[in-house]
């Protein structure tokens, strides 16, 4: 995934763009660039963070009569992250590229493309589509044209922005299967990969869809659909309360794990549409298709769907895709989403339009995106824009989302326990207050490069998020098994090297955990112990303990999920790791 924005304006303004790439830079952070067009179009690149093209420009800047500039921050995928492969990419200084998504014919255009004797400085399969609009311009100089017969040459998916001196106060914009937004102003116009890389410079947003082609000049917005027919797409004020700042923390990812009380309390406000409370009398069985994150998410709440005699599975979308699935009768299909535009789960839905599904639902904290266009019914978590890559408030809010539809199916005589879940955010603050110990816990264990993470029932999903997160952002390999598979393997790789991190429920497991413990503890292993009060653990020097209060079915993941999610933070910390932008990682994954 890689981030776009673009700017042109009766005033010329390329810092517009890189205040927008830095919004984007989530997105991909290997390289940036940014060109402009006048007579000609020039180019800075430069391999690294955006700081590194801030630096270049301030040396070297662009010339000050370019009117339309575009930009991009990279997340390699073709070729590795070079000052030739970051974007944009230029061919006979006619026209210029920007890139998000993968053209998957891009090797047969550029044989097609060399044997007409272009030359390729690439790796990336961006540039095929330079040469294109390129070859295009020299038979005629149409710059729309020459980009739409360009890029009905295109196969995969894609949201690119191009300028060239032949109109150079235009940027035309096409999007097929990645997010593309164009910002609408007031003598100025943008395009960005999401509304917040062009919240400050314009009051209001246009989605486009699959197959947009758009026109953008410092005055006009011309909108054509795939048929070449000319729309008009709807706009959106753009809500600038979410624009990024840390506020006092240090990191986001802190500021977004304490964020979670109130994101809470504004999804529990959140109701069903009218329309799916009407037909959820008819479900009788439920799938839940998700990637990472909002997959333990799914596979948290199963055990809430059916405890109550509603038949689960949670897939994978990437693998759901492929699969032979069978769908009973009276089968809801339920999608999350951070983004909504993750390319997997996008794609699962596609295919589960063809099969036998009650309906769609969509459960996402980004109420524009694709997914959720696609989906009949839709509950919009209310999380709050995330800005680091490794997610904490979306997996919290969609567990609520979830908890949420097993209340409203209406098979439930009785609740699953004695809390409510409006004391949810109470619940979590009360592991916030933690913070300080759990920091000093971390500090143990600087220099572990090895660990499991185990739990039994309710806890295997959430063992496995907090390992994730631990990967993700201290790049501590980590793996994730139900407690009672230690011996069946995982426990041959335990010494005393290893950490293993333990979540233990007072459920009436928890002495079979307790058990797996000091054996792992008899192996010289490290252990650490999440548990919850009134769980009687063994006195041992290789074991520090958090304890988590008391709790309850429901609310057990929430706390748990929470300590995990400051373990992680403070591990990544202490080694010093980029917390927020973690390497080879961005926040959605918008291609396969």
């Amino acid at each position: 995934m890689c981030g776009i924005v673009g700017h042109t304006g009766l005033t010329a303004n390329p810092n517009a763009v890189i205040a927008g790439l830095k919004r984007l830079e989530y997105r991909g952070y290997d390289s940036a660039g940014i060109a402009g067009a006048n007579g000609t179009i020039t180019t800075r690149r430069a391999v690294g963070k955006l700081v590194n093209l801030e630096a270049l420009l301030a040396r070297e800047p662009l010339p000050s009569d370019a009117v339309a500039h575009i930009g991009h921050t990279r997340w390699a995928t073709h070729g590795p992250a070079t000052i030739v492969n970051a974007h944009p990419h230029v061919a006979g200084d006619i026209a210029g590229v920007v890139h998000n998504g993968i053209i998957e014919n891009h090797a047969e255009l550029r044989a097609e493309l060399e044997a007409d004797g272009a030359v390729f400085l690439s790796d990336t399969d961006t540039e095929v589509i330079t040469h294109l609009v390129a070859r295009e311009l020299k038979f005629q100089p149409d710059f729309v044209r020459a980009v739409k017969l360009a890029v009905a040459k295109l196969r995969g998916k894609y949201a690119i922005g191009v300028i060239s001196p032949i109109a150079s106060d235009t940027i035309v914009a096409a999007r097929q299967g990645s997010p593309l937004v164009v910002g609408i102003g007031d003598g100025q116009n943008l395009i960005g990969s999401d509304a917040f890389a062009v919240a400050e410079f314009t009051p209001e947003v246009m989605y486009l869809y699959d197959g947009d082609l758009a026109v953008i000049t410092p005055t006009h917005v011309v909108v054509y659909d795939s048929n070449g027919r000319h729309v008009n797409r709807p706009t959106k004020c753009v809500d600038t309360a979410d624009l990024a700042s840390k506020g006092d923390y240090r990191h986001f990812m802190l500021k977004e794990i304490n964020e979670q009380p109130d994101a809470i309390r504004r999804t529990l406000g959140q109701t069903f549409d009218e329309a799916l409370l009407q037909l959820l009398p008819e479900v009788r069985a439920v799938h839940i298709v998700a990637c990472g994150t909002s997959c333990y998410a799914g596979a948290t709440a199963k055990r809430w769907f059916t405890k109550f005699g509603i038949p689960v599975e949670v897939f994978i979308a990437s693998e759901y895709r492929y699969d032979d699935v069978l769908v009973p009768s009276g089968t809801l299909f339920v999608a999350i989403s951070q983004s909504g535009e993750t390319t997997d789960t996008l794609e699962a839905m596609l295919k589960a339009r063809g099969e036998n599904y009650l309906a769609l639902l969509a459960i996402c904290n980004t109420p524009d995106s694709a997914i959720v266009r696609e989906s009949d019914h839709t509950f919009i978590t209310l999380a709050g824009r995330e800005q680091a890559v490794a997610s904490t408030k979306a997996f919290v809010t969609q567990l609520v989302a979830l908890r949420l539809l097993t209340d409203a199916l209406g098979h439930l005589k009785e609740p699953v326990d004695d809390v409510a879940p409006q004391r949810l955010p109470s619940v979590i603050e009360d592991i916030l207050a933690c913070n300080n110990k759990i920091h000093t816990v971390a500090e143990s264990y600087g220099t572990v490069r090895d660990a499991f993470f185990l739990g039994r029932r309710g806890m295997v999903p959430i063992a496995a998020e907090g390992a994730l997160k631990l990967k993700e952002v201290s790049y501590v390999h980590a793996e994730a098994y139900p407690a009672g598979e230690m011996k069946h393997g995982p426990i041959a790789l335990v010494d005393n090297d290893f950490l293993c991190v333990f979540i233990v429920m007072k459920d009436g497991l928890e002495e079979k955990v307790v058990s797996s413990m000091e054996e792992v503890l008899a192996r010289h292993s490290h252990v650490l112990a999440f548990a919850e009060d009134g769980v009687e653990l063994p006195e041992h020097e290789k074991l520090q303990v958090i304890r988590l209060g008391k709790l309850s079915e429901l609310s057990a993941p929430f706390a748990a999920v929470t300590a995990l999610q400051l373990f992680a933070y403070h591990m990544a910390t202490l080694r010093g790791t980029d917390v927020d932008q973690p390497k080879n990682l961005a926040k959605s994954v918008t291609v396969e």
